[in-house]
């Protein structure tokens, strides 16, 4: 009878310590960087979506950059690394441009967005907790296209 204790009281308390280590990790996995926030939003150059376009927020005072690219309808969502999703919470510089190189190596990819909008950014987001959405609605008349050097 001894021994049936014992093994019911082992099982036991290794299962209570196997859930416990299973919920920490649950809630530590949840909680993310409670420094980010969700951002996301559609960018347009003359009223059209702007496919292919990088999008960085740049944090004014502390903190890591983070990217986004724009799908063919002009969406983006911030990515703060490969695995989590956010831009800091704060103020931001907002960088748009589409001058890349070719995946191919096979030349460059032209820039069309005029530099007030990413070498020299007037755009500025206020990024708070919860969801964001910031909608750009760039016009190509607004300044200056400076051909991006990828060499």
């Amino acid at each position: 009878m001894t021994r049936n204790r014992i093994a019911k009281r082992t099982i036991s308390n290794r299962s209570v310590v196997a859930l416990a280590c299973l919920a920490a990790v649950t809630i530590l996995a949840g909680c993310g960087n409670p420094n980010l926030a969700d951002v996301r939003g559609v960018v347009t150059l003359d009223g059209k979506p702007l496919p292919d376009a990088f999008v960085k927020f740049i944090p004014v005072t502390e903190g890591a950059a983070s990217y986004g690219k724009t799908e063919a309808d002009g969406s983006y969502r911030m990515k703060f690394t490969d695995d989590e999703y956010g831009a800091f919470i704060g103020s931001n510089h907002v960088s748009i441009g589409t001058g890349d190189v070719k995946a191919d190596n096979s030349g460059s990819i032209p820039e069309v967005v005029p530099n007030v909008y990413n070498t020299r950014t007037t755009l500025l987001a206020e990024v708070t907790k919860g969801r964001n959405t910031f909608d750009f609605e760039l016009k190509s008349d607004a300044g200056k296209v400076e051909k991006v050097d990828m060499d």
